[in-house]
Order: structure tokens, then C-alpha cells, then sequence
């Protein structure tokens, strides 16, 4: 590899990746790690021996992001598809999302092809409106996505619906938090018991 690395491309790059990355994710290794070998793994019960070091977080985070940017818009055979309601900027079309502030994500056409919008399941397809250039149209379903089958080069295309408020539980170290969800967006977190390590507030809220 070092006296023939690989080429970088538009999807792949191997070169000097460390050097390029900000930011990073959480990853444990446990003390004895190195040194221990155990009668069980933790992961997996049927192994006989394994040294259960840890080295899987900091780079599934990044394949994570990569996969997710690489997915926000893509293009085949059938058209464009908008699969992620995140900014990007393609070659293709321009995404520019609203949420979690509204319940809206346009698109601003680059080149001619028919346009596939994902829309959440927790969105009623009555409740979703399709505005060209400002004016509303029929929406056109191909299961969970809305299709615009002659978008054009310049046109604005937006998607409209309204952002839904539900409420859910979730176990974390055996503590029940109770999730306050806006759309896609979590908009608070509380719980009534005090965490394990006694560090946390009683009450969380997000921005």
C-alpha cells in the first residue's frame, strides 16, 4: 500500500484521511484489553477466547457520514432521488431543507430529469403539497416518494407538510427518558430519575 497506493476517486479516498478530518467519535477500550483474554466474549458468547478490544466507533462514525452524504441525492436509470431532507448541492439538483423549523424542503433543478422526493412515513401523503415555481400541483406517489416526472432546468421545486409532535420513551442504562420528537428533530429530553453516575441535570433540554 505505501509503495503503491490507490488511486483517489470520486467515491474513494485513501489518501492522507487522518489529516483531513475534524472533529472525531467516542470509542471505548477497556483497561485489560491488551493483556486479557476472555473465557467468553462479550459480543459474542459462542467464541472461545477473544481479546475484545475496541476500535470499531471512530471508523463506522465516519463510513456513517460518508454514506449518508454520499445518499442525500443520487441519480439512475429512473432519475434523481432525493432520499434525505439535508442541504446538498449536486450536479443534478440542489437540496435546501427547512427542517426542523419548517416542514419544508425545496429543490432547485440543475438538469432535466424526472425529480423522486422521499417524504417521512410519519407524514399523511393528504397532508403533502407540491409547488413549482410557486404554484401548486397534484402530487404523483411512487411508494414513499413524490415524483415530478418533467422537472426542467432553473424550475424550484417545494415540498410542504406539517412537522407532527410525538412522544417516546427510551432506556439508557436502565434510566426511561421521555423523548419530545418535532418532525425528525428531538426536541427534548427529560427524565424523572437521577443518572448513575449523578452528573447529569434532572431535566435536559435541546437548543
Amino acid at each position: 500500500m505505501k509503495s503503491n497506493p490507490p488511486a483517489d476517486t470520486d467515491v474513494f479516498s485513501y489518501q492522507n484521511v487522518l489529516q483531513r478530518l475534524e472533529g472525531g467519535f467516542v470509542g471505548p477500550t477497556y483497561p485489560d484489553d491488551l493483556f486479557t483474554s476472555y473465557p467468553k466474549s462479550r459480543t459474542n458468547p459462542a467464541a472461545e477466547k477473544l481479546i475484545d478490544i475496541s476500535g470499531c466507533c471512530a471508523p463506522s462514525g465516519i463510513k456513517a457520514l460518508y454514506l449518508i452524504w454520499n445518499n442525500i441525492v443520487t441519480k439512475d436509470d429512473k432519475g434523481v432521488w432525493v432520499n434525505l431532507a439535508f442541504n446538498r448541492d449536486t450536479k443534478w439538483a440542489k437540496v435546501i431543507s427547512y427542517i426542523p423549523y419548517q416542514g419544508r424542503v425545496d429543490i432547485l433543478v440543475h438538469e432535466p430529469a424526472p425529480i423522486h422526493i422521499r417524504i417521512p412515513g410519519w407524514v399523511s401523503q393528504d397532508d403533502v403539497k407540491l409547488l413549482i415555481d410557486g404554484e401548486e400541483k397534484r402530487c404523483e406517489w411512487e411508494n414513499s416518494y413524490v415524483i415530478c416526472k418533467y422537472a426542467i432546468a432553473g424550475q424550484e421545486l417545494s415540498i410542504r407538510y406539517p412537522l407532527s409532535k410525538f412522544n417516546g420513551v427510551e432506556i439508557l442504562a436502565g434510566i426511561p427518558y421521555s423523548i419530545t420528537w418535532l418532525g425528525d428533530a428531538v426536541v427534548s429530553v427529560r427524565t424523572d430519575k437521577e443518572p448513575i453516575l449523578g452528573i447529569y441535570n434532572r431535566k435536559l433540554e435541546s437548543i
